[in-house]
């Protein structure tokens, strides 16, 4: 009960990081739409919903992992932001090793579970993406996060970077392999951006 508690109490103070990401997106919109335009290019609704949940998903995995949800509840409660000494944290790079307690097998399935998101959005939303994309993707966004988590006094976890990369691949195996069934063929179709249809002037 006391875990789930904890990752319910993440994921509820998470929601201004997403909101806050979610203004931007919105603030950010006319210029895409122009930039489609200029590539002669047109959006769907449903390629909009993708890029909103990657966008919101993004924030969320920024928020859990960098302890953001921390800097809403001390503004909520009027309480002062945590005092940081820089590079406080600790550093592992023992691989697989802690596996003691329930909430250490946890953290290695939210570690994978976390990062699968990552590799599916973008086998989504960029078609063309091979799988090499999310990994070296899943590397420098893992490895940035795991430097800033050292920075805040948490660990550095070679571990960590090991899973996430893990995950961000099975995130882009699965959409290769749903490109390949005929049956979700036409939900690829909607997210695909089409090409604008040019009308001959008069």
């Amino acid at each position: 009960m006391r875990i789930l508690t904890h990752l319910g109490g993440i994921v509820i103070w998470s929601i201004p990081t997403i909101l806050v990401a979610l203004i931007i997106m919105a603030l950010l919109y006319p210029v895409r739409l122009r930039n489609l335009k200029v590539r002669r290019l047109k959006t769907t609704a449903c390629h909009e919903l993708c890029i909103l949940l990657f966008v919101g998903y993004t924030a969320f995995l920024l928020s859990a992992t960098l302890n953001l949800e921390t800097i809403w509840v001390c503004l909520f409660h009027g309480w002062p932001l945590p005092e940081r000494v820089p590079f406080e944290g600790t550093i592992s790079i023992s691989l697989f090793s802690g596996l003691h307690t329930v909430w250490d097998c946890i953290m290695l399935c939210g570690n994978i579970l976390l990062f699968i998101p990552l590799g599916y959005f973008i086998a989504l939303l960029w078609e063309k993406a091979a799988w090499w994309v999310p990994t070296i993707l899943g590397v420098c966004l893992s490895l940035g996060i795991e430097c800033i988590q050292l920075h805040i006094g948490r660990t550095f976890e070679l571990e960590d970077i090991v899973l996430n990369v893990c995950g961000a691949f099975l995130g882009w195996l699965l959409i290769f392999s749903l490109r390949t069934n005929a049956r979700t063929s036409n939900f690829f179709h909607a997210v695909r951006l089409k090409q604008a249809s040019s009308q001959a002037s008069i």
